[in-house]
Protein backbone atom coordinates (compact mmCIF):
# COMPACT_ATOMS: atom_id res chain seq x y z
CA UNK A 1 0.00 0.00 0.00
CA UNK A 2 1.41 3.42 -0.70
CA UNK A 3 0.33 6.18 1.22
CA UNK A 4 -1.07 8.69 -0.59
CA UNK A 5 -3.82 10.72 1.70
CA UNK A 6 -5.34 7.41 2.40
CA UNK A 7 -4.12 3.93 2.65
CA UNK A 8 -6.52 1.63 -0.06
CA UNK A 9 -5.87 -2.02 -0.64
CA UNK A 10 -5.41 -2.65 -4.61
CA UNK A 11 -4.93 -5.91 -5.93
CA UNK A 12 -3.78 -6.35 -9.66
CA UNK A 13 -3.92 -9.45 -11.42
CA UNK A 14 -2.73 -10.47 -14.58
CA UNK A 15 -3.59 -13.17 -16.33
CA UNK A 16 -1.65 -16.30 -17.84
CA UNK A 17 -5.09 -18.21 -17.95
CA UNK A 18 -5.21 -20.37 -21.62
CA UNK A 19 -8.89 -19.84 -21.46
CA UNK A 20 -8.51 -15.59 -21.24
CA UNK A 21 -8.19 -14.31 -25.09
CA UNK A 22 -8.47 -10.81 -24.47
CA UNK A 23 -5.11 -10.52 -25.92
CA UNK A 24 -6.54 -11.17 -29.15
CA UNK A 25 -9.75 -8.40 -28.97
CA UNK A 26 -9.46 -4.84 -29.55
CA UNK A 27 -12.54 -2.29 -28.87
CA UNK A 28 -12.70 0.53 -29.97
CA UNK A 29 -13.09 4.00 -30.22
CA UNK A 30 -13.14 4.00 -26.78
CA UNK A 31 -14.77 6.21 -25.12
CA UNK A 32 -17.48 6.12 -28.11
CA UNK A 33 -20.92 8.14 -28.06
CA UNK A 34 -22.86 5.57 -30.71
CA UNK A 35 -21.31 2.63 -31.72
CA UNK A 36 -17.65 0.90 -31.78
CA UNK A 37 -15.98 -1.92 -33.44
CA UNK A 38 -15.17 -5.29 -32.02
CA UNK A 39 -11.88 -7.24 -33.61
CA UNK A 40 -10.64 -10.20 -33.31
CA UNK A 41 -6.92 -11.91 -34.20
CA UNK A 42 -7.13 -14.41 -36.99
CA UNK A 43 -6.78 -16.91 -34.28
CA UNK A 44 -9.87 -16.15 -32.06
CA UNK A 45 -12.42 -15.66 -35.00
CA UNK A 46 -15.22 -18.11 -34.45
CA UNK A 47 -18.55 -18.07 -32.74
CA UNK A 48 -19.00 -16.48 -29.53
CA UNK A 49 -21.53 -15.25 -27.46
CA UNK A 50 -20.89 -11.48 -26.85
CA UNK A 51 -22.44 -9.51 -23.84
CA UNK A 52 -22.48 -5.71 -22.47
CA UNK A 53 -23.14 -5.07 -19.15
CA UNK A 54 -23.32 -2.26 -16.89
CA UNK A 55 -21.12 -1.99 -13.64
CA UNK A 56 -23.93 -2.78 -11.95
CA UNK A 57 -24.03 -6.59 -13.47
CA UNK A 58 -27.16 -5.44 -15.86
CA UNK A 59 -27.32 -7.15 -19.13
CA UNK A 60 -27.73 -4.77 -21.70
CA UNK A 61 -26.59 -6.58 -25.04
CA UNK A 62 -26.52 -10.07 -26.03
CA UNK A 63 -25.81 -11.51 -29.19
CA UNK A 64 -25.50 -15.43 -29.25
CA UNK A 65 -23.95 -16.22 -32.94
CA UNK A 66 -21.09 -13.47 -33.38
CA UNK A 67 -18.63 -14.87 -35.97
CA UNK A 68 -16.27 -13.17 -37.84
CA UNK A 69 -13.04 -11.05 -37.83
CA UNK A 70 -15.20 -7.68 -37.29
CA UNK A 71 -18.35 -6.78 -35.52
CA UNK A 72 -20.15 -3.30 -35.46
CA UNK A 73 -22.06 -2.79 -31.88
CA UNK A 74 -24.50 -0.23 -31.68
CA UNK A 75 -24.78 1.63 -27.91
CA UNK A 76 -26.97 4.53 -28.65
CA UNK A 77 -29.76 3.09 -26.56
CA UNK A 78 -26.76 3.05 -23.64
CA UNK A 79 -26.83 5.68 -21.00
CA UNK A 80 -23.39 6.92 -20.61
CA UNK A 81 -21.40 4.87 -17.88
CA UNK A 82 -18.73 2.05 -17.79
CA UNK A 83 -19.40 -0.90 -19.23
CA UNK A 84 -18.08 -4.24 -19.66
CA UNK A 85 -18.11 -6.31 -22.67
CA UNK A 86 -17.56 -10.32 -22.27
CA UNK A 87 -17.05 -12.81 -24.91
CA UNK A 88 -17.06 -16.15 -24.44
CA UNK A 89 -16.49 -19.19 -27.44
CA UNK A 90 -17.85 -22.60 -27.16
CA UNK A 91 -14.51 -23.80 -25.48
CA UNK A 92 -14.81 -21.29 -22.36
CA UNK A 93 -12.37 -19.13 -23.71
CA UNK A 94 -13.18 -15.48 -22.50
CA UNK A 95 -12.21 -11.95 -23.24
CA UNK A 96 -13.24 -8.93 -21.37
CA UNK A 97 -12.89 -5.48 -22.14
CA UNK A 98 -14.14 -2.11 -20.49
CA UNK A 99 -15.54 0.58 -22.25
CA UNK A 100 -16.92 4.37 -21.74
CA UNK A 101 -20.32 5.41 -23.22
CA UNK A 102 -20.53 9.15 -23.39
CA UNK A 103 -23.25 11.48 -24.81
CA UNK A 104 -23.00 12.83 -28.41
Amino acid sequence: CIYLSECSEVLLTTSTDEHDISSGVLLYPNPNSGEFYLDMSADFIGEYELQVMNIQVQLFYLHKRFIGDQERIETSNLPPGIYMLLLRDEEGRTARRRFTKINR
